[in-house]
C-alpha cells in the first residue's frame, strides 16, 4: 500500500505573534504551510511571563495583519489581553497550529 502525502510549501516555527502573522498572510497567498509550536497553547513563550506585563506599544501598532484588537482593550494591552488576541486570532483565521 502506499500512503501518498502532499509536502508542504513551508513551514513556520513558533505561534508567537510573527509566526502567527506570517501564517495567515501564507494561507493568504494559498501557500500550504503548518505553524509548529513547542509549547501546548498559542504564544507558548508568553504564558510564563510576569502577571504585571503590558506592552510597550499600543494596541494599534500591535495588532497583527487583518485583526485589531477589540475595542474594549485598554491602549496598552496586558498579557492575558495579549494571549487572548493571538488565541482569537488562530481561531478567526483557522491557522494550522501544530
Amino acid at each position: 500500500m502506499t500512503i501518498s502525502i502532499d509536502p508542504l510549501d513551508a513551514i513556520v516555527v513558533g505561534a508567537g505573534p510573527a509566526g502567527l502573522a506570517s501564517s495567515r498572510e501564507l494561507a493568504r497567498a494559498g501557500i500550504r504551510h503548518v505553524v509548529f509550536e513547542r509549547g501546548e497553547t498559542i504564544g507558548h513563550t508568553w504564558t510564563p511571563l510576569y502577571e504585571g506585563l503590558v506592552l510597550h506599544t499600543d494596541k494599534h501598532f500591535s495588532a497583527l495583519p487583518g485583526m485589531r484588537f477589540p475595542s474594549t482593550t485598554p491602549l496598552f494591552p496586558s498579557r492575558r489581553d495579549f494571549l487572548e488576541y493571538l488565541d482569537r486570532y488562530t481561531k478567526t483565521f483557522q491557522l494550522a497550529v501544530e
